[in-house]
């Protein structure tokens, strides 16, 4: 962490691009982030806040990417009993990165539809949450963008102190979709497949909508069947 936060901070004294400081505040955001998750420092998260805050402001908040992580770090530490700042300002917050994960879905952004989803997981507005995520599931196929979005379900939302169905849920759809992805990977606690599949065993949008609806790649198939050699009962 330490050596890339030396590499961000080496980068801008070489140049002030507008798009280029944007970007690099969102990596220092990551950066930060992720020692959070990592060590639960309250001063980290306070750090990524800020890291993504500068990103957001900087693109005049049109950038949902940089938004919806200050927003989510945010809605995080107040479900954990330790808010940075009271519930009325994260929900105006959340309101202000809500039209602009929606004016990057009206131009056609990939990443929109995830934007909004999570933003509306902060409002409250889990039918909406539940469609944005439906749409960029069932419309990405790339490993790596699939892999970004269950890791944020998984480390900031579902391991909260206190954790809704509802977000639980999301998560869920993300795991299948990755797992459905070519060369997609998924590590799973003992009886957690099995768990994951009970649960979304009766929902159309998870396993019926996300699982079976695509075609599956013949590697993972064959993955499936080694990986199976290896259950066994004693």
């Amino acid at each position: 962490y330490e050596e890339a936060l030396a590499e961000i901070a080496r980068a801008r004294k070489i140049g002030k691009d507008a798009g280029e400081v944007m970007e690099l505040a969102g990596l220092e955001g990551r950066i930060y982030k992720q020692r959070f998750v990592k060590s639960g420092d309250m001063a980290a998260l306070k750090s990524a806040v800020a890291a993504y805050e500068t990103g957001w402001k900087q693109s005049k908040k049109s950038s949902a990417w940089h938004g919806v992580n200050m927003v989510a770090l945010l809605h995080r530490a107040a479900v954990d009993g330790r808010p940075v700042i009271d519930a009325a300002k994260v929900r105006s917050l959340a309101g202000e990165v809500k039209q602009a994960a929606l004016a990057e879905k009206a131009k056609g952004y990939s990443w929109a539809d995830a934007s909004l989803g999570e933003v509306a997981i902060a409002l409250g507005e889990y039918e909406l949450a539940n469609t944005a995520y439906g749409a960029y599931l069932k419309a990405t196929t790339d490993e790596f963008a699939l892999a970004s979005t269950r890791r944020q379900l998984d480390e900031i939302w579902t391991r909260a102190k206190s954790v809704p169905d509802e977000w639980q849920a999301l998560r869920d759809k993300a795991t299948w979709a990755l797992m459905s992805a070519e060369k997609g990977q998924v590590q799973l606690e003992q009886g957690e497949l099995s768990a994951l599949a009970e649960r979304l065993q009766d929902d159309r949008q998870g396993y019926q909508g996300l699982f079976g609806s695509r075609p599956v790649p013949i590697e993972w198939a064959i993955r499936m069947i080694e990986v199976g050699k290896c259950i066994g009962r004693i």
